[in-house]
C-alpha cells in the first residue's frame, strides 16, 4: 500500500535538469565489494524498473528489490519538501493503516531534522549516506525526528542513497536497521544501484510526464500527431483523429504549414518553434468540422502535430446550459435556420412539441426570441 500526503498532491515538479553525475565513497572500486548474486539482482531491477511509467510503481518495485538486497526493517522510497512540510513515501513492507495516519504529520513536521537530508540540501548529492556519515547520532537521537518517528519502529540506523530532484526537494531510497549499521558491501550495493538506477529513474519520470500530458492535452481536446517531413503521420495518440488519408499523409493544409515550419531559420540546438494555427477539414465526410491545428517541428523527424478538434455544439450547449439531447437537437437546428415545420420532420415530432422545445430552450438560454437564440448558438459553436 502506498502512503500518500494529504490532497495525494505531487512532492514536486519532477524534473531531474541539473542533477549531478553521482559522487560515491568507493567509486568504481565499490563493485569490488558485490557478489555475483548481488549484480544479477541489480541487472534484473533495472529491467524492470526500465519499462515502467509511474514513479510511484518506480518507487514501490526499487524498495522492494533493495529490501531484499540489503536486509532490514524497511525499506522506503521517499519524497520530501521539509519547509512545506509535504512528504510522499513508498513503505515495504507495508506499515499498518492507523500507524501511518498518525506517523505522517510526525515526518512531515520534523523531516527538516533528517541529517542526511540537510547535508544533501547543502552540499548537494554523494553516494549512499548513513547518518553518521554527515552528523553526531547522539545529537540525532535527541532530535523529535528520531524520537517520535524513527526510535519507535526500532530504527537505529539508516543508509540512504539521493535521486534527482529540484532544489528543496529531496527523493531518496533507504534501507532502515536497527543498532548494527552497514558493511562496505551494503554501501557498495546502494551506490552501484543508485548509479545504475539514475538512467531509469529519468526514464520512468519523463514517461510518467508525457503520460500526464497527453492526459490533459486530451482533457481539453487536444490530440498528438507525429510524423515524418514529408507529413506522413508515424504514431498518434488517438486512432480515431483521422487526419490521415489513404496513403498516410495529413491533410495539404498541415503539410504546407510544416514546410514553412521546417524552412524558418532557427538554431540546431534551440527549441522547436510552433506555426501559426491551422484550419482544416478532415477527411472523413464532407460534413466533418474544421480542425485547428499547430504543428512544432523538431531538428529531425518526426515533427508533432497537435490536433484540437472542435466539441460538437449539441454537446456544448448540454454542458454550458443544461439544455436536454433533444431541445441541443432542436437549437442547433434553429441555428441552422430550419423552420418549425421542418424541425419537426427531421426529429420525428409535432410542430406542438418543437414549440414546447423552443419554450424550454429560450428559458435555459436566457433569451427572448428566436434571433437571439440562433445567436447564442452561433457562439457557443465558434467558440467550441
Amino acid at each position: 500500500m502506498t502512503r500518500r500526503r494529504d490532497r495525494n498532491e505531487p512532492a514536486h515538479l519532477r524534473d531531474a535538469h541539473g542533477f549531478s553525475p553521482p559522487v560515491t565513497a568507493g567509486g568504481p572500486a565499490a563493485a569490488g565489494h558485490l557478489r555475483a548474486s548481488d549484480s544479477a539482482a541489480i541487472d534484473a531491477l533495472i529491467a524492470q524498473l526500465e519499462v515502467l511509467s509511474d514513479l510511484e510503481r518506480f518507487g514501490r518495485v526499487a524498495a522492494e528489490a533493495l529490501l531484499e538486497l540489503v536486509p532490514g526493517i524497511s525499506a522506503t522510497y521517499t519524497e520530501v519538501n521539509a519547509a512545506a512540510q509535504r512528504a510522499f513515501a513508498v513503505i515495504v513492507p507495508d506499515p499498518d493503516d492507523a500507524w501511518w495516519i498518525d506517523a505522517q504529520p510526525i515526518f512531515e513536521r520534523f523531516a527538516h531534522q533528517h541529517p542526511v537530508l540537510i547535508d544533501l540540501a547543502e552540499h548537494g548529492p554523494r553516494g549512499a549516506t548513513t547518518w553518521e556519515d554527515v552528523t553526531d547520532v547522539e545529537a540525532f537521537h535527541r532530535t523529535d525526528l528520531y524520537r517520535e518517528f524513527y526510535a519507535p519502529l526500532g530504527i537505529g540506523s539508516q543508509l540512504l542513497a539521493p535521486l534527482p530532484a529540484p532544489e528543496g526537494v529531496q527523493i531518496a531510497l533507504a534501507v532502515n536497521r536497527g543498532s548494527e549499521g552497514f558493511d562496505a558491501r551494503d554501501r557498495a550495493i546502494l551506490d552501484v544501484l543508485r548509479a545504475r538506477v539514475l538512467h531509469a529513474y529519468r526514464t520512468v519520470q519523463l514517461r510518467a510526464d508525457r503520460v500526464a500530458l497527453h492526459a490533459a492535452l486530451a482533457g481539453d481536446g487536444w490530440q498528438v500527431v507525429l510524423v515524418d517531413g514529408d507529413g506522413r503521420v508515424v504514431a498518434d495518440t488517438d486512432e480515431g483523429v483521422g487526419l490521415a488519408d489513404a496513403a498516410g499523409l495529413v491533410p495539404a493544409e498541415l503539410r504546407r504549414a510544416l514546410r514553412d515550419a521546417l524552412a524558418a531559420p532557427t538554431r540546431p540546438t534551440g527549441p522547436p518553434r510552433r506555426s501559426d494555427p491551422v484550419r482544416i477539414t478532415t477527411s472523413d465526410g464532407a460534413a466533418a468540422p474544421a480542425v485547428a491545428a499547430l504543428v512544432v517541428p523538431n531538428t529531425v523527424p518526426p515533427h508533432v502535430v497537435l490536433v484540437r478538434r472542435p466539441t460538437p455544439v449539441e454537446q456544448l450547449l448540454r454542458d454550458q446550459h443544461g439544455l436536454t439531447r433533444r431541445q441541443a437537437e432542436v437549437a442547433v437546428g434553429l441555428a441552422d435556420g430550419r423552420s418549425n415545420h421542418q424541425l419537426g420532420i427531421d426529429l420525428g415530432i409535432s410542430p406542438a412539441t418543437v414549440k414546447k422545445h423552443l419554450e424550454a430552450i429560450y428559458r435555459a438560454l436566457d433569451v427572448g426570441s428566436r434571433a437571439e437564440a440562433v445567436a447564442l448558438v452561433g457562439r457557443v459553436a465558434n467558440a467550441g
